[in-house]
């Protein structure tokens, strides 16, 4: 059905076709509890994802997605420079913490929202598209 992705995201999407596209459903969360610990994170995060953030997201055809998530990351780190500015506090390890939560983020959106690019056609702007379950309702009836 996927031949013209590779093996690894033909496995992705099959995982998610089993589960009717809905990750928010228990018959998933079972799914993922069957795998080990490395064939989870397969399909919970995406290694290219984490480190390269929305550059990844441009080369899946996602640019809206990271660009919110990348903009996102961008407005928390001004504030807090203005708060580090205006109060003469050193928040180095702040700062840290949101870049790293801004990874995190985009590792695990990305399987998924590369799925409803490819299956549904959609390409929206809100990067947790189908996380909750009033999205994957929302996702069912298109």
């Amino acid at each position: 059905m996927y031949k013209a992705l590779s093996s690894k995201w033909q496995a992705r999407f099959a995982l998610f076709d089993s589960v009717g596209g809905d990750i928010t459903s228990t018959q998933y969360r079972q799914k993922i509890k069957e795998l080990g610990f490395f064939g989870r994170m397969k399909y919970i995060m995406n290694f290219f994802a984490f480190f390269f953030g929305i550059i990844y997201f441009c080369i899946l055809g996602l640019w809206k997605k990271g660009l919110v998530l990348f903009v996102g990351m961008c407005v928390v780190n001004m504030i807090i420079g203005m708060v580090e500015y205006s109060t003469g506090n050193d928040l180095d390890g702040l700062v840290r913490a949101v870049n790293i939560a801004y990874a995190a983020m985009c590792a695990m959106t990305a399987n998924y929202a590369y799925y409803l690019k490819e299956t549904k056609g959609i390409q929206g702007w809100n990067p947790f598209e189908g996380f909750s379950k009033s999205s994957a309702a929302n996702i069912a009836q298109r």
